[in-house]
């Protein structure tokens, strides 16, 4: 019984190590920025900008990955040329992703999980008001947006990527967005 107590150490040992040791070496955290077309409620789409930090990491196998990403995002929409509606927040965004598939130059990742918006700023301008209106004006409790996000990422080589998300609110606002960006990762 013991000799083979020892045995199981002296085979998972090495490989728990070697797990270990790919895990610590493979954190990465980068740059991301890019464009989405946005739309807040029923209204006609916008194209607005994102830009922030991500960190990316393994858990348990190499082929999941949990990544957190902090962006500032503009989301907004129009209605019919008369009014626009402007949105900038901050959005928090944990993913659960997997490598699909890949090698040292060209990789494939899928992503899933849920993102948290704090609205920094919301306006809306018309054509018939100089001054702009403010949409969070007596009504703090709607900054605060929360929802799905889903996305798929290419990888090219160790720094570059190109990702691609679609994100939906269940709270608030109920905007939806889909969003390109380019991403460098150290």
């Amino acid at each position: 019984m013991k000799k083979n107590f020892l045995r199981c150490i002296f085979v998972l040992f090495p490989l728990f190590t070697f797990a270990q040791s790919e895990l610590t070496t493979s954190f990465r955290f980068g740059f991301m920025a890019g464009t989405n077309v946005a739309s807040v409620g029923e209204l006609d789409s916008k194209m607005c900008l994102r830009g922030g930090l991500l960190a990316q990491f393994p858990i348990a196998n190499p082929q999941f990955f949990g990544e957190v990403a902090v962006s500032a995002e503009e989301k907004g929409g129009k209605i019919k040329d008369v009014n626009n509606i402007s949105q900038l927040g901050i959005q928090m965004d944990a993913k659960f992703g997997y490598n699909i598939w890949g090698n040292e130059k060209v990789g494939l990742q899928a992503m899933i999980g849920p993102f948290f918006n704090y609205g920094l700023l919301s306006r809306t301008s018309t054509p018939y008001s100089d001054k702009p209106f403010d949409n969070y004006k007596g009504n703090e409790d709607a900054r605060i947006t929360m929802g799905a996000i889903v996305g798929a990422r290419i990888n090219f080589g160790r720094h570059w990527g190109l990702g691609m998300d679609y994100s939906y609110s269940f709270v608030n606002d109920r905007f939806r967005a889909f969003s390109l960006s380019a991403i460098f990762r150290f």
